[in-house]
């Protein structure tokens, strides 16, 4: 059994996918063409969902 995450992880998680994004959208050599802005968007898309999730969580958890 795994342990819950805590918003320490979450955060830190979340943190790691942003500067991924960051620097696949800072890229200027051929393969940055190949990475559409279509695909920052859906990645920042699912960085926001999983935000929303770990902020549903942290009020639940306050709120117990």
């Amino acid at each position: 059994m795994t342990e819950p995450e805590t918003e320490i992880d979450t955060l830190d998680r979340l943190e790691a996918a942003l500067g991924q994004i960051a620097a696949r959208a800072a890229r200027t050599d051929a393969a940055a063409a190949a990475c559409t802005r279509t695909d920052v968007a859906a990645a920042l898309d699912r960085l926001i969902v999983q935000l929303r999730d770990a902020l549903a969580s942290i009020g639940e958890a306050e709120h117990g």
